[in-house]
């Protein structure tokens, strides 16, 4: 599993591409409440 520092990395590297790709803030909404699921199951899991 990903240590938090690796995982904040990640997170930078998304808002990163985001911001790039232009994505509204409705999209970066869904896309980090998505992402933040995904966390709190890997959280679970450990």
């Amino acid at each position: 599993m990903r240590s938090d520092k690796e995982m904040d990395q990640v997170f930078q590297e998304v808002i990163a591409v985001l911001d790039a790709n232009k994505v509204t803030p409705e999209e970066a909404d869904a896309l980090t409440t998505a992402l933040d699921t995904l966390n709190e199951s890997r959280i679970k899991k450990e």
